[in-house]
Formats: C-alpha cells, sequence, structure tokens
C-alpha cells in the first residue's frame, strides 16, 4: 500500500498518469490506506519503515518483470505490476477507489484490449510460447533465478558478475556484469 502511495505521488512517472487516469487519486488513496492499515500515514518520523512482507514480495515480481522484459534496472512500471500481481492491500485500495484492476494492468503493459470473433463452428487453439531451460525444459517463468558472484578480471580487479540460472536444475542460462544500481 505504501509502494502503491509512492506512485500515486509521481506526478510525472508513467505508472502514476497511468494511476490517475484509471481514477485513482493519492488524497483519496492514502485516505483509504488509513483506514485499511488502521493508522494514521501522514506522520513520519524521518526513520526508514521497514518493508512489509507484501511490499518485498510486489518488489520480487517487479524483479521478475524486469528479467522478462529483459531490462537491466527495475522501473516503477514494473513496481507498479509487482503491486498488481501480489493482490494485497493495495489492490483493495485501489478496487475501493473504483478502479479497474485488470484496465489498469492492460494500461501498464501497453496492451490495447482486442475484439476477436470466433466462429462457433471454428476450434480456439491459443499457443503460449514460453521461455524453457534447454537442459531440463522447465518454464523459466517459473525457475529462473539470479544469483551475484564476486569474481576476477584477467587484471586481476575484483568484480561481481550477475549469473542467471534455472533453479529446477542448475544450469546456467547467462552471466553479465550487473547494472549501475547493483
Amino acid at each position: 500500500e505504501h509502494l502503491l502511495l509512492g506512485l500515486l505521488s509521481d506526478e510525472h512517472g508513467s505508472p502514476g498518469e497511468v494511476l490517475r487516469a484509471a481514477g485513482a487519486r493519492f488524497a483519496a488513496a492514502r485516505h483509504k490506506v488509513s483506514e485499511v492499515v488502521g493508522a494514521d500515514i501522514s506522520s513520519s518520523t524521518g526513520e526508514s519503515v521497514p518493508f512489509s512482507a507484501r511490499a518485498r514480495r510486489a518488489l520480487e515480481r517487479a524483479g521478475r518483470f524486469a528479467r522478462q522484459d529483459r531490462e537491466p534496472e527495475v522501473s516503477s512500471a514494473h513496481v507498479l505490476l509487482g503491486v498488481l500481481d501480489v493482490e494485497g492491500l493495495a489492490c483493495q485500495v485501489l478496487r475501493g477507489l473504483g478502479v479497474d484492476l485488470a484496465r489498469l494492468r492492460d494500461a501498464v503493459v501497453g496492451v490495447e484490449p482486442e475484439v476477436v470473433v470466433v466462429r462457433p463452428d471454428e476450434p480456439v487453439v491459443v499457443t503460449v510460447v514460453r521461455p524453457l531451460c534447454p537442459e531440463c525444459g522447465a518454464d523459466l517463468d517459473d525457475t529462473l533465478s539470479e544469483t551475484l558472484v564476486a569474481a576476477r578480471r584477467d587484471d586481476g580487479e575484483p568484480t561481481i558478475v550477475s549469473v542467471v540460472y534455472c533453479c529446477g536444475c542448475g544450469t546456467t542460462i547467462g552471466a553479465m556484469r550487473p547494472g549501475p544500481s547493483s
């Protein structure tokens, strides 16, 4: 819920614009969060607030969405998708504000709703292509993981390498230098 408020407070970011276009407003959302949480969230002591389990899950999912998009960094759009994916209090707040969550997800990923005409006599076949592990064939959307490994360059300088692997069988999928935020 606090991640949602942060996204709504960003007046120039795309997720904030999408949220406002869907009918969410910062003041109304803050009021709803206060109702749901049962505390005054407007006061700040200047101390950092620890992430709730829901916020951690949302941020983990945001990282997964960034990897699926093959983005080197997690964007605020990925964070919003993570918040929507967790289906926690933030989604309750959005529903309470009259936001259609399915349309909001579509707006975030830039998917235009399409009308599909299907004739009753034609079978409908939907094929979803998902990346699979080349070794065990596991769906990488579910089993892909990343770890940071300390290494040394050819010149002996220490560095950190991001290793992406399949959790199902341990096969390394790739390795690269982490981006500037890591």
